[in-house]
Parts: structure tokens; sequence; C-alpha cells
């Protein structure tokens, strides 16, 4: 009886003792862990998206933390790479056929840590890709269909002929319509998703104009009257992704009406730099929606007027014109009849009984009813109005940094400018623009993955932006702007002081797309072939149109075969006017030259 008090005490201590250890050893791991910290931040390996053979695989410095590099191969489960432990940071490996992702892996006091995914593959063999010329023949099959049940119709197109499945180039892909009317691509669609609408019916009045319309190297898709198949949509442009073993569609872009006088407004600028001074208005007051409106009810009951402003309720919205898109109006009866025919109605009256006529008919029901309906229109200060209408706002915009690009010297390029119109150019296109440094080159600059603009430091490395505009709105005048009379560029290659700018041979032809230009062309020895301008003909007499001439052993030992081009020869080089191209040092896009 006398030790079970004893025992109790006992027992109690040796609980105090633990409680008392287990803190001490907790405070003491919180002063002194068990491993080192992690880096504060982990990032992606370096690795190639696809080789053949063995590679690198590259990673940030760990060292004075427990990191490795982790390794998942064709989806399976995530396994540690030999030798990999910190503070490696960098391993050749070998690898058979597949896909496989790394990522880097870390062990602190607080558990684990791991970084973001890097993506590979080694392949048998890399993928040919086709001169544009030859792309320019692949050819397409559309169908339409509901891919996501609901109830709009989405597009599946799929490569018929030419080149490898795997080059980069739209093979096959879907685009789904949204609730606006417009697509958005599926970048990486299901093997199920693809059979679905390789079965869906062909869209048959649906022609496809393969062209590089975002000039990136490989030829895009044009849908054009779209709308034979899907009601109330725009043509669209689908956009190759530019990277092998991808063949899906990168991005989707309309050509509404906006897209369309954009590029027609900055090719037409290019030409003509007076071009956007005929989109002002005059001096007139430009009328503005700044449209006061409202709807005042008078019932009589019992010889009791009751009135009622219900102006709110019919319309309650503070827009103006020039928010819609619509100004440059000289007098209030024009700016009625523009807002009406923007809403879609036949007249303004028309308009003016949508607001009210449901009223006079709800409100006829209870009394005889006098309706009363005003309107104010406020004159804006702008003086003298854009006509955006007819013109293209943001091309207008983009004028001044274009001027700048196409005027601007390598050495003093404006970088701002060029980040300023590559903003307007990528809104348009509705892809991504990838500017390169102010100090790139040739060899360092941005590798193409849809529109990438860069600034190299070797002249004759590229084509200057102006020329990318220049082509784009070639492309797309002769795909959509029908019925429009433009002048056709034409261009010369040219080299350093041998061969100048300015002479009397040209072509039609964009010397980009020409395989082996200098043998097509049949170039002398001295042209180096590194600089291409654009030029507008300004007087055709006695003109000479034939194809390229040979030549034969001059100097001994080259020749070059000709006749792949056609020549424009002119009696007199002032009888063509330079508008663009690589005039001088200045911003391009990072083509090779032609030769």
């Amino acid at each position: 009886m006398n030790k079970q008090p004893q025992g109790i005490v006992i027992n109690t201590l040796k609980a105090i003792i633990f409680l008392v250890s287990t803190a001490l050893i907790g405070q003491a791991q919180a002063q002194f862990p068990m491993f080192p910290p992690a880096p504060w931040e982990l990032y992606a390996p370096a690795a190639p998206d696809y080789i053949v053979g063995s590679y690198t695989v590259d990673w940030q410095d760990t060292s004075g933390s427990i990191c490795w590099l982790s390794e998942k191969v064709n989806n399976g489960s995530w396994v540690t790479v030999p030798n990999t432990y910190s503070p490696t940071k960098t391993i050749n490996l070998s690898r058979g056929v597949g896909s496989y992702e790394y990522q880097v892996a870390c062990i602190d006091s607080y558990g684990g840590k791991l970084g973001p995914v890097a993506s590979m593959s080694v392949v048998s063999s890399i993928p040919t890709l086709d001169p544009l010329a030859t792309q320019r023949g692949y050819q397409y099959q559309i169908r339409s269909g509901d891919l996501n049940a609901d109830g709009k119709k989405d597009i599946y197109i799929q490569r018929t002929s030419g080149g490898n499945s795997n080059n980069g180039v739209i093979d096959k892909a879907i685009v789904v319509q949204n609730s606006d009317g417009r697509f958005d691509a599926i970048e990486a669609p299901s093997s199920g998703q693809l059979s679905i609408g390789a079965g869906w019916p062909i869209a048959s009045g649906v022609t496809a104009q393969v062209n590089d319309f975002n000039v990136d190297g490989r030829v895009d898709v044009l849908l054009n009257n779209l709308d034979s198949a899907i009601s109330n949509v725009d043509d669209q442009i689908l956009y190759s992704t530019g990277e092998f073993f991808n063949g899906a569609a990168k991005a989707a872009t309309a050509l509404d009406f906006e897209f369309q006088k954009f590029f027609r407004d900055s090719y037409n600028w290019i030409l003509d730099p007076n071009y956007f001074n005929q989109a002002i208005t005059s001096n007139m007051p430009a009328y503005n929606f700044s449209l006061e409106i409202g709807v005042y009810f008078c019932s009589y009951w019992y010889g009791f007027p009751t009135c009622l402003n219900v102006g709110h309720g019919v319309f309650n919205q503070t827009v103006t014109l020039e928010r819609m898109g619509l100004s440059g109006y000289e007098t209030i009866a024009a700016a009625e009849e523009g807002l009406a025919s923007a809403l879609g109605f036949a007249s303004y009256d028309t308009f003016e009984c949508v607001l009210v006529c449901g009223w006079i008919e709800f409100y006829g029901w209870y009394s005889s009813t006098i309706i009363t309906f005003w309107d104010v229109w406020t004159p804006t200060t702008e003086s003298p109005g854009f006509d955006d209408i007819n013109f293209s706002k943001p091309a207008a915009d983009a004028e001044s940094s274009l001027a700048v690009v196409m005027n601007a010297d390598i050495v003093n390029a404006p970088f701002s400018a060029l980040q300023e119109l590559s903003e307007h150019v990528s809104g348009q296109l509705g892809v991504e623009i990838n500017i390169g440094s102010a100090g790139a080159n040739c060899d360092d600059s941005p590798i193409a993955s849809h529109l990438v603009v860069a600034i190299p430091v070797l002249e004759g490395c590229s084509v200057v932006l102006s020329g990318i505009i220049n082509t784009i709105g070639i492309i797309l005048l002769e795909a959509t702007f029908d019925g429009i009379e433009q002048p056709e560029p034409i261009y010369r290659v040219y080299g350093d002081n041998l061969v100048p700018m300015v002479g009397r041979s040209w072509t039609p032809e964009f010397p980009l797309w020409v395989p082996d230009y200098r043998d097509g062309a049949g170039l002398p020895q001295t042209n180096d072939c590194t600089k291409l301008v654009f030029g507008k003909l300004l007087n055709s007499m006695e003109m000479l149109i034939r194809p390229a001439l040979p030549i034969i052993n001059d100097p001994p030992g080259y020749s070059v075969a000709g006749g792949r081009v056609t020549e424009y020869f002119f009696p007199s080089p002032s009888q063509v006017q330079i508008i663009g191209g690589q005039v001088k040092y200045g911003p391009v896009i990072n083509f090779t030259p032609p030769c």
C-alpha cells in the first residue's frame, strides 16, 4: 500500500523528464537544422528540345544545399539521375529514343523542394524543313463540327500532302469557337480529339491559302470563305507552332475589318509617308455621342397628371462616339446617321423607336400618355478629327515608331520605338513577338518562333522591320483585300561597295522565298548578296521584263544559271523609289540573307 504513491511520483518524474528532454531536442533541432537550406528559388534545367544521340543537361549551382537531378522517362516515375548530387550542375547523358523530363530536387529541414520541369525528346532523326517555295504547295483539308457540344461549330484541319509531318508546320489541328465567334487553338490536341475531328463533314466551300503570314520561316494557313461552313464568323489565320514534332496550331487570328485596316494602312504608309494626312478631317467640330437622352411620361388619372422620367431605365449608358470608334462628323445629322449605322439600325428614328416604343405600348394599357423624347449632342473640342472609320487608328499610332525604326541606325537605335511598334504588330497578328536585346547579333539573336524581332550588330544579316510590315501587307492584300488596287513592291539584292543599293536590275519576286537566289537571279560574283531593299515603280518607260540572265565562266570558274527569277531592267535607276529594307543599319527580323 505504501509503495503505490512512490510509484506514482516516479512515473510523474519520468513523464516530466521526457517532456523536458523532448522540448530541448526540439529547440536543438530548431537551432541546429538537420539539413542545410535549399536554394531560395529553383529553375528548370537546360536541355535541348530534341536531339539525336547523347546530350548535356545543365542546371543551377546548388552548392551548400542537398540537391540532385531527377528524371522521368516516357511519362513514368521520377528517379534520381546517378552522380548528380550537389555541387554537380551538369551531366552528359546517352538515352534511347523517347521523351524525357528533368527537374532539380532538394531536401532541407522543412521537407522536399522541387523545381520546374524541362521536357525534351531523343529522336532517331531531325525532320527536314522544306524551303518556303515548297511549303506554299502544301495541301490541306478542312472539316467542321462541334467538339465540345456547346452548339458552336469548331474546325479540324489536316495536311493531306507535302513535307514531313513533324516539321513544325500545321499537320493536324483543332480550333474551337468561342461565344464571340472567335477561335482558340488547342495547343496539344489528344489523339481522341483528332479522331473526332477527322470524322466531321468536309467544309467544301472553305479554301486553305498557305503562306508565311507571320514571317517566321514556316507557312501558316488562311481559311477563306469560312462563313460558308460556319455562319457569322470571320476568315481565320491559323499559325504553325514552328516547333519540330508539333503539328498543332499555335494560335488563330480573325481577319476582321480592323485587322485588315491595320496592315493595309501600314503597308500604304510605307509606300507613301503622307498617307495618313488624308485621314485627318477638316477643322469643323467633330460630334461625339455625348448624348443625353431621356423619355418623360405623363399619365392622367381622373384629371390628375402623374409624370415619370424613365430615361435612365431606357438608356443608361454613357458612351462617346469616339469610344465606339466613330468620330469626324461635322454635323449632328451626320453623327446621328453614323451612330444608327454602327448600331445596326436603318435610321436614327428607328433607334429612337427601339428606346421608347416599348414603353409607349406598356403605359398605353393604363392611361393616355404624353411622351417627350429629347437628346442633346455635344460637339467635342477635337479639331481636326481622325477618320477612324476608313483608316486604322492603331496603324496611325504606330506610324511615328515605324518612321523612327526605318530611319534609325544601329548604334543609336531607339529600342523603345521598336518595342512600341512590335506591340502594335503583335496585337494585330494575335501572336507573340519576342524582341531580342539591343546588343544582339546574328549569332545570338533569338530563334524565330512566331515573329521574333532582334537588333543585330551586323548590318548584313537580316531584313529591317519595315520590310516585315511590307511583306505581311503584300501577303494579306493578295489574300483578302479584294478590289483594293495597290502598287506591288519590287526588290533588289545588293552587296557592299562594289554593288550599290541603287541600280537598274530589280525583281517582283520576294528573294527570301527563292531557293538558291544567287543562281536563280544570275548574280555576279562581285555581288555578295547581303542586303535587300524594297522599291516602288515610278516609271515603266522602256522597262525590260526578262528571265534573269546567266553568267558563264566570268570570271573564270564562276557560273550561275539564272532564268528562275523575273528581272525588271530599267534604263535609269531613278525609275524606282526605294521605300524600305536594309538601307542602312537598323532593327531587323532574324532572317538570313537570300544568298
